[in-house]
């Protein structure tokens, strides 16, 4: 028990988690698939909105995590996107911790496409943390994000979320941190995609993420990257089955350890 403390303390004060457990940490591979239109599914929601105007057919993605494989810092999302006409709207729905302490996310997008080239993205997105003891607070936030080709396969991107640093409470002086991210994927067709973020957080420095990933077969896929801000690394891998594509993907913390995350994606891409 002593030790789960210790290690749930430092997390809290490291880079990497103080970002709350809503934001997994796991998922970095998904940001850089936003810079990637053939790589870019629902989860888009949670990085850039704009992402998600080159989903053209309805898509859900469901994925859970056990960051540093602790129990208490499980976190598991749910995100569904629907095409409409020339546009693109999603919703996601997010919960983690335990019962002494818990995180829910509630967030909905709508991405436009200007054109061919490229698509703007707004999002909001209502947060709530506590537990029944102490009381809960909460906080409604802003998000945008724009995506466009620079060149033939070469797409960059730019997302802002919670600009204004709203509070996060009635009557709380702490306000949310702001978050920026500015990238650029190259990707060939649905074969495989290179890209290269970076990652602005109130509080702490700039951070490089990067990673690659590369389709062998229509069922195999494995993907890797390395995140200069936790610092992290990971390293996945991908099939089908029963028309879903099952994702299992490791991130190692260079002192926290593991934390594995698994992700189900319909329909298969």
């Amino acid at each position: 028990m002593k030790n789960t403390f210790c290690v749930l303390l430092l997390a809290a004060l490291l880079p990497a988690s103080g970002q709350g457990l809503l934001e997994p940490f796991g998922t970095r591979y998904q940001l850089l698939a936003a810079l990637a239109p053939s790589f870019s599914n629902a989860s888009v929601i949670d990085h850039n909105p704009a992402a998600l105007g080159s989903i053209t057919r309805f898509n859900a993605s469901v994925q859970g995590e056990r960051r540093f494989l602790l129990k208490e810092l499980s976190a598991y999302a749910l995100q569904a996107a629907l095409p409409l006409a020339n546009a693109t709207a999603a919703a996601g729905l997010a919960v983690a911790g335990h019962p002494g302490w818990q995180e829910r996310s509630l967030r909905a997008a709508y991405a436009r496409r200007l054109g061919a080239r490229a698509s703007l993205g707004i999002g909001a997105q209502w947060l709530q943390a506590g537990n029944g003891t102490y009381g809960r607070a909460s906080a409604l936030t802003a998000s945008a994000g724009f995506r466009w080709e620079l060149a033939p396969s070469v797409h960059a991107g730019l997302a802002l979320s919670n600009p204004a640093r709203v509070r996060f409470g009635k009557g709380s002086e702490e306000r949310l941190p702001a978050t920026y991210s500015l990238g650029v994927g190259w990707q060939h067709e649905a074969q495989w995609m290179l890209a290269l973020a970076l990652l602005q957080r109130d509080g702490h420095p700039p951070c490089v993420v990067a990673g690659a990933e590369y389709v062998f077969a229509r069922a195999l896929r494995a993907r890797c990257g390395i995140d200069t801000g936790a610092p992290s690394a990971w390293i996945g891998l991908g099939t089908i089955a029963a028309a879903m594509r099952i994702d299992v993907t490791v991130t190692l913390h260079r002192e926290l350890g593991a934390t594995p995350l698994l992700q189900l994606t319909y329909p298969a891409q």
